[in-house]
């Protein structure tokens, strides 16, 4: 799952308080919803990046984008 720590990002939202382990600790979480970035190409510019079903925990250290959620949906990383 995607993990937001800026509940700004959200461009939608749905609250939902629940616990998520990550590693050997875990984390609350406060909702869910639908997340967009823009992310820079070396060499074709600006894209919007659309991460749904994110999760948000405003505690959380950083923010983090699942590799594998990305590839689900045809996504890659550069």
């Amino acid at each position: 799952s995607h993990i937001c720590n800026n509940r700004d990002w959200f461009v939608d939202f749905t609250p939902e308080v629940t616990e998520v382990t990550t590693g050997d600790s875990s984390t609350t979480i406060l909702g869910t919803g639908t997340v967009r970035l823009i992310g820079q190409y070396p060499d074709k510019g600006r894209i919007e990046i659309t991460l749904s079903n994110a999760l948000y925990s405003p505690t959380f250290y950083t923010n983090l984008v699942s590799y594998a959620a990305l590839q689900k949906k045809g996504g890659f990383w550069c």
